[in-house]
């Protein structure tokens, strides 16, 4: 099925293939059963919230030819938008006729993108509209659905099945995360393709969702996105900042800008002798489970880190050389990460029973003021200890 999206200005027009910037200044009418992708200027790039107000003025609204007095569709919209601090994901399933973009962040720079479908198939699973009978085409990674158990909001009720289908474009195979599963165990997922394979470079894929009717248990089962990802992909090196200052490093990017699909950005960490550093994670905007950061030492162990967090290296009698690498894949983008590492001498540190160091007091007396704190508002992470044979 090939993607159409309607447009009225002074008279009727189809566009194939677009996805629209919230500074169209209009109103696109669609049809039921079709979809729209919308997203903010040069996505991931993060707006003002003055320049959001003022020039996102793209409104969405169902066309006046259809006939609402036997055609009752209701709007499923969903966009995920990030700030320097966050990532939040939205979903509005609601009986209306039109949508105008909107934020969630009142007094910070956002950045979003998402999609609309008026869609009349109410008792159906979310977008089966255009996925049960016919796959749905994807056009490039730039498009990304979210697909879940029911349009049920207030009691979760599905009477049947669901039934997805998709299609990917020459080049391309399938993305598929599973974000939320609440099903029975009488209730099963199963993702096909043409070779059987789940994880697959197939151009068809199939999502089926068994429905077991003895559950009456109220929740939502289940929610996923679906897009695609380049087989082949050129990776591309980020031009990270990497500022030292005293005691302390801070490792960062331009999140204003954000980051971009098979990015990647290195650091070298060099401990000296006799020295802990405390790594403070304060922010993680990402991809979650997929874009992550990743240190490695040279003699012993390694570390994946996804979301804020803080924890200590401890030092030893010789020097230490870690490689952290933030590593992205090739659809979601977000405005990235960045962490500090402070330096403290194990000179200056409390003595404490050998081969123990209790967490508390590493919180509290390792607790250093950092000259990059005016940057980002720090969160309240996990601390926990990454240890020397870890």
């Amino acid at each position: 099925m090939i993607l159409k999206f309607l447009l009225f200005i002074n008279f009727f027009m189809v566009i194939y293939g677009k996805i629209y910037d919230c500074t169209f200044d209009g109103t696109v009418y669609l049809m039921t059963e079709e979809i729209a992708f919308f997203e903010t200027t040069n996505y991931p790039n993060l707006m003002d919230t003055n320049d959001f107000n003022n020039n996102c003025n793209l409104k969405f609204a169902l066309n006046k030819t259809v006939d609402i007095e036997n055609v009752h569709p209701l709007v499923y919209v969903v966009f995920t938008e990030i700030t320097l601090t966050e990532s939040k994901k939205t979903i509005i399933i609601k009986d209306a006729l039109n949508f105008s973009l909107f934020t969630n962040f009142k007094n910070q720079s956002t950045a979003q993108k998402g999609f609309i479908i008026f869609d009349d198939w109410r008792e159906s699973c979310p977008l089966e509209s255009i996925a049960r009978i016919e796959p749905f085409e994807f056009k490039d990674d730039s498009e990304i659905l979210y697909i879940q158990s029911t349009y049920d909001e207030r009691t979760f009720y599905r009477s049947s099945p669901c039934l997805w289908q998709f299609s990917a474009p020459s080049g391309f195979g399938f993305k598929f995360v599973v974000e939320t599963w609440n099903a029975s165990n009488l209730t099963f997922l199963t993702v096909r393709n043409k070779t059987d394979i789940i994880m697959n470079r197939d151009q068809w894929m199939q999502v089926y969702l068994t429905k077991d009717q003895s559950d009456k248990i109220q929740r939502m089962e289940f929610q996923a996105y679906v897009t695609v990802v380049q087989k082949i992909y050129p990776t591309t090196e980020l031009q990270c900042e990497r500022i030292k200052n005293e005691n302390q490093a801070l490792w960062t990017m331009d999140r204003t800008k954000g980051y971009g699909k098979n990015d990647y950005c290195i650091y070298l960490l060099i401990i000296p002798p006799k020295t802990n550093i405390l790594v403070n994670v304060k922010a993680m905007v990402v991809e979650k489970g997929v874009d992550y950061i990743y240190g490695e030492r040279f003699v012993a162990g390694h570390i994946y880190i996804y979301s804020p967090t803080v924890f200590i290296i401890e030092g030893n009698e010789t020097e230490q050389n870690i490689i952290w690498e933030f590593v992205s894949d090739g659809s979601y983008e977000a405005s990235g990460f960045e962490v500090i590492f402070t330096e403290t001498n194990l000179t200056s540190l409390s003595s404490t029973p050998s081969g123990e160091t209790d967490s508390s007091t590493d919180s509290a007396d390792n607790k250093t003021t950092s000259v990059f704190e005016n940057l980002t508002s720090p969160l309240t992470p996990e601390t926990f200890k990454y240890g020397k044979n870890n």
